[in-house]
């Protein structure tokens, strides 16, 4: 009795385990099943490899929601002009490339004309790809013309960089295919035939004997300048020239100590005692014996009027 009701007690707590994983995943799906989301749809005028349903889309690198549907616009929206390949996707409204609420739809046209693109991008050496969401230049990638209505929210697509790559090695091919390369040969042989190579070394080799004998001669002309004895006369100049410098400045410092006020009172007086003599010289030329006796005697005229 024991045995089978411990046996039972075993039995309750496995199927509670189990009910317990399953209204978890049930919550689960619900839950994501409930979360608000946006339709949207692209449309891509290439291949799509590696995109299915189910496959990430994504934001600058972030999961943001995930592809519903991968069909052809013919059967979507017949005739389906342009033919292309619609795919479709979910993204949730907290992670949308657009606030939600108020005018989506004008929001999404603003985002649009600021260059929001889908394109579908490889994820390495997997094979898979995801469709990704990433601003671009819109006057390179304007948006693709369509003759239908979009059934959701329409972003327009952007060319992978694999179809890029594609693209600008088929517009290089294209462009070396139209390269005459057999006319353009032909024509640099004649350039080069008509060139006279004889003459051209001819003169390389003249201009190499000008150059060795520019050399020589620009050589015995240093040497003729005799730099080692200019060196050393330049040298004796200099100490020369120092020692003047010294007999300057002695020179300078003795004239330093001269009062130049007195030597000027001195020189004034100097002169003006010259200025006299010369004078007292002059005087005894003229008259001697009056420098020497007096006055001189008066004139024979002066004397006549005294006797009368």
């Amino acid at each position: 009795m024991s045995e089978r009701a411990h046996e039972f007690k075993i039995g309750a707590f496995v199927l509670f385990g189990v009910a317990l994983i399953l209204a978890g995943l049930v919550a689960f799906a619900f839950s994501r099943d409930v979360e608000p989301v946006y339709h949207f749809e692209t449309y891509v005028d290439g291949d799509v490899d590696g995109l299915s349903v189910g496959s990430a889309v994504k934001l600058r690198g972030v999961d943001v929601g995930q592809v519903t549907s991968i069909r052809f616009s013919w059967n979507d929206y017949p005739p389906g002009n342009p033919r292309c390949v619609v795919i479709r996707f979910t993204i949730a409204k907290s992670q949308a490339p657009i606030q939600s609420g108020g005018d989506e739809g004008g929001k999404l046209h603003e985002a649009i004309e600021t260059g929001l693109r889908a394109t579908v991008q490889g994820q390495g050496i997997t094979g898979t790809s995801v469709l990704a969401l990433k601003y671009v230049n819109p006057k390179q990638y304007p948006p693709m013309e369509v003759s239908w209505t979009p059934k959701s929210l329409y972003i327009p697509s952007a060319p992978s960089e694999f179809s890029q790559i594609l693209t600008a090695v088929t517009r290089i091919m294209s462009s070396l295919d139209k390269i005459n390369f057999e006319a353009l040969g032909s024509t640099l042989q004649s350039k080069l035939d008509d060139l006279n190579m004889k003459g051209i070394s001819s003169e390389v080799e003249r201009t190499v004997v000008q150059a060795r004998s520019a050399i020589v001669d620009i050589r015995s002309e240093v040497q003729a300048l005799k730099l080692a004895e200019l060196g050393r006369n330049a040298n004796e100049l200099v100490l020369g020239l120092e020692a003047t410098n010294e007999r300057l400045q002695r020179t300078a410092g003795r004239l330093s100590n001269i009062d130049f006020r007195n030597l000027n009172d001195t020189l004034a007086g100097t002169r003006e005692a010259t200025r006299e003599l010369n004078d007292v010289l002059q005087q005894l030329n003229r008259y001697p014996a009056g420098f020497l006796f007096g006055d001189p005697p008066l004139p024979a005229s002066a004397l006549s009027k005294e006797k009368k």
